[in-house]
């Protein structure tokens, strides 16, 4: 009885330490693969030299599972939320800028560009959490048959842009210069930043957002 106890005990420890894996921000530096967080840590202590400093390289932020969609059908709306924060590493919005002020400033994601297919008219808004992370994504004008399209996929939400140095205040990865930086690159003249939402299966685009 012991021995299945202790069987029972690991395999629960190992489900769990595997369920909340796979609901984690996957990073990539240049599109390789990495554990960002080590990147951090080292540059939080020392300047790299410039083949070890991720300066201007281009950074993404890759999640496919964790992401619940939730729909209300009076408004028409469907609101994405996050199991687990997205991109936490990244500093995406202005550092000063908390949820609970009244002006995001001038850093927020425009939607540029969604699938014919899927969407006929939509407007969209991308809101930080009291963390300054993409808390939701809000998308309005959905009608309930592409809601029951939409909620059939499976999304993977992707986020690019490129290291402009390490925030302050934060401790974050900077993929812009509005704040103050600890490490500062000083190579490209903008920071453009990317966010896509997919169908994983496919990897079509569904919805296109821009920060500059």
């Amino acid at each position: 009885m012991k021995k299945l106890f202790l069987i029972l005990f690991f395999s629960t420890l190992l489900y769990s330490a595997q369920y909340y894996k796979s609901f984690n921000t996957e990073y990539y530096i240049n599109d390789t693969r990495l554990l960002l967080y080590k990147i951090l840590n080292r540059w939080n202590v020392t300047e790299l030299d410039s083949f070890s400093s991720p300066c201007n390289k281009k950074v993404s932020a890759k999640l496919s599972r964790g992401i619940t969609i939730n729909y209300n059908k009076k408004h028409q709306t469907i609101t994405l939320h996050f199991k687990r924060t997205f991109a936490k590493l990244l500093g995406i919005f202005n550092e000063n800028n908390m949820v609970n002020k009244t002006s995001l400033g001038a850093r927020k994601f425009n939607l540029v560009e969604f699938n014919n297919n899927l969407f006929q008219t939509i407007s969209s808004t991308v809101l930080p959490n009291t963390n300054n992370e993409i808390g939701s994504i809000i998308l309005y004008n959905i009608p309930p048959k592409v809601f029951k399209k939409f909620s059939q996929y499976e999304l993977t939400i992707i986020l690019e842009g490129h290291i402009a140095g390490l925030f302050e205040k934060s401790s974050k990865i900077a993929l812009h210069t509005h704040g103050e930086l600890f490490r500062e690159c000083k190579q490209r003249k903008s920071y453009p930043v990317s966010l896509r939402i997919q169908n994983k299966d496919s990897q079509e685009t569904l919805l296109h957002y821009q920060m500059n």
